[in-house]
């Protein structure tokens, strides 16, 4: 009897002791499930805001990108603004550099003008500045030739020295020797050993450049040129010696 009573009382413990686990085990079911649709639901918001964050890291990519583009469009407009302006420094320093020469070349050229007066005791010599900044030294044939000669006389070789030391003190420009004559036909000279005026003129423009090599021009600034007569200062048939010449252009 009292191993009966014993087993009824440990039989009440055991289905109490189910029952209490059936409670726990059903409470602990339905927080499972609770945390599941918890953890289910943010799951979702977690997965549209990381859909959200990384829309919104495209579109800062998008606008990094447009502001790399930007960027290294502004560093090129500001190399080419500072290159524009160095260039404008530049031409300012190159125009305020030749308007120095050409006050001092002017200034020479006149000193040369009054030296060549002076030595050759002629007037007939003229130096002009043209619009396009060309110099023109214009020698007439009372200095420089004889009739229907190319060979340099004195007066021409004293006046080509002169204006020698005034090239060389040039030396970037570029010199073009012009020779010129009247329109007589050679064959009435029996001095001449040119076939017509166009071989004289040529002559005389070389025998200038020739002479300004030995006094240290540089040849390679040097250009000849023949007009023969069809460049005249006169069409005159008293006044005809004025257009037998050399032209001395210092080139801009």
């Amino acid at each position: 009897a009292s191993s009966r009573a014993e087993l009824t009382a440990n039989t009440s413990l055991s289905r109490r002791n189910i029952e209490q686990l059936s409670k726990q085990l059903a409470s602990s079911r339905a927080e499972l499930t609770a945390n599941t649709s918890l953890s289910r639901l943010d799951t979702k918001q977690l997965s549209k805001q990381l859909a959200s964050r990384v829309d919104t890291i495209k579109g800062l990519q998008n606008k990094l990108e447009l502001a790399a583009t930007r960027l290294q469009t502004l560093q090129q407009q500001n190399q080419d603004l500072r290159e524009t302006r160095d260039l404008a420094q530049e031409l300012q320093s190159r125009v305020a550099q030749l308007r120095t020469e050409r006050a001092h070349f002017k200034a020479s050229l006149a000193q040369v003008k009054i030296r060549l007066r002076e030595t050759l005791r002629s007037s007939n010599v003229k130096i002009s500045q043209m619009k396009n900044n060309t110099t023109a030294i214009r020698l007439g044939s009372d200095i420089t030739f004889a009739l229907a000669s190319a060979e340099l006389t004195s007066k021409g070789k004293a006046a080509l020295d002169l204006i020698a030391q005034a090239l060389n003190a040039f030396p970037s420009r570029l010199i073009s020797i012009e020779g010129h004559t009247d329109p007589l036909p050679l064959r009435y000279s029996k001095f001449s050993r040119y076939p017509s005026n166009w071989e004289l003129s040529a002559a005389r423009s070389s025998s200038a450049v020739r002479y300004l090599i030995s006094r240290k021009v540089d040849p390679k600034r040097l250009r000849v040129v023949g007009y023969s007569a069809y460049r005249p200062l006169t069409t005159k048939v008293k006044e005809y010696a004025r257009n037998r010449r050399i032209v001395i252009l210092l080139l801009p």
